[in-house]
């Protein structure tokens, strides 16, 4: 049956997961110690070859079920879990390795301009009102606000198409915001980044520390009023990728904080 499989050897040893799209399963071949996958076994079998000194066992696991899994990915990204149980997780000192989660970060521009003209109560106000409509867009996009930060916010995400789904209609938003109101307008920047990060338990908050979440930061500062500004890495997700066909992409060389050699990285105004 198509599927996830991994199969490995019930002794200590290789084990390999793939993705299976066939009715039959492949060839499956032991070559001392690593196993590898071959052309398709014949309809109603399975072939194995052992290819190794001594006899081994061979077991074929069906990994289904990890879709109903409630991993670390999915658990810190959402909101409610955050909201109910996020400094119960994790004691301080502890931290939990994710593999995959995509980072959203956002900066109100020119919002010194703002205060300086419209006066301190209007401009928090107006800083308060851009928080409500970037966290209800990240929550019908299932992700979760990690924390606001200066005048942006830093929100997570299970998937990088779902940030970057987010991150299009955030700009979207608050376009729309401006055009009802009768305030100044206001605009943000968004930087987005996709990798491995750990969750760690800081001032009684889940957040997150590593270089995939640092690069979003500098991204995010990398942008102009309106842009979204992505990694290399980001764009390259096939997901994400037919995503950006709708939208004009640049590309450029930027030397961010911290990185010794300059990063190509991709933007578009949506």
């Amino acid at each position: 049956m198509p599927g996830e499989y991994r199969i490995r050897t019930l002794e200590a040893g290789d084990e390999l997961d793939f993705t299976h799209q066939s009715s039959v399963l492949p060839e499956i071949k032991l070559l001392e110690d690593q196993l590898v996958l071959g052309g398709d076994s014949p309809a109603g079998q399975i072939l194995l070859h052992n290819n190794g000194p001594v006899q081994r066992t061979i077991v074929i696991e069906d990994r289904s079920w990890l879709a109903e899994v409630l991993t670390a990915e999915r658990v810190t990204t959402m909101q409610a879990f955050r909201d109910l149980f996020s400094d119960q997780v994790l004691r301080p000192g502890d931290e939990v390795t994710i593999r995959n989660i995509s980072f959203v970060f956002t900066d109100l521009v020119d919002s010194a301009r703002l205060f300086a003209t419209i006066g301190d109560a209007a401009a928090y106000q107006l800083v308060r009102e851009h928080y409500a409509i970037l966290g209800e867009v990240v929550r019908q996009h299932d992700g979760t606000i990690v924390k606001t930060r200066g005048d942006g916010v830093h929100a997570a995400f299970l998937t990088p198409d779902a940030a970057l789904l987010a991150s299009i209609e955030m700009q979207q938003a608050i376009g729309q915001f401006n055009d009802e109101s009768s305030s100044d307008p206001i605009a943000i920047r968004i930087g987005i980044n996709a990798g491995s990060s750990i969750s760690v338990n800081l001032n009684d908050r889940l957040d997150y520390y590593g270089k995939t979440v640092n690069l979003a930061a500098r991204l995010e500062g990398e942008g102009s009023a309106g842009d979204i500004t992505m990694s290399r890495d980001f764009v390259e997700d096939p997901a994400v990728a037919e995503i950006l066909r709708s939208y004009d992409r640049r590309e450029h060389e930027a030397h961010l904080k911290g990185l010794d050699e300059p990063l190509v990285v991709s933007q578009i105004t949506p």
